[in-house]
């Protein structure tokens, strides 16, 4: 019980943070609009794939207010399990 208590408290412990914020817009909008949420899946610490591309105006056609990439705790949990050869992300696109 107590391995199993530890090794609890390492994986938490050693879940790391990520976050890339990019506001398109300085103006906060009066009213909040449509929030598009995409799951991206990187290998290999995240150097597979090397590029990858989504086109936000694709998905707002009002235009794009706020563009934010982030490890969500479900995410950071199956890179910390996986050793970093599975690394997925969560990109969050808020449309004016």
């Amino acid at each position: 019980m107590k391995h199993l208590a530890f090794l609890t408290l390492l994986i938490l412990l050693s879940v790391g943070c990520h976050h890339a914020r990019v506001r398109l817009d300085k103006e906060t909008p009066k009213t909040k609009g449509e929030v598009k949420m995409i799951h991206k899946r990187f290998w290999l610490g995240g150097m597979f794939p090397r590029k990858t591309e989504i086109d936000a105006t694709k998905l707002c056609s009002s235009g794009v207010y706020e563009v934010d990439e982030y490890y969500r705790w479900q995410d950071a949990v199956w890179t910390q399990v996986t050793l970093g050869i599975y690394v997925p992300r969560t990109i969050k696109i808020t449309c004016n």
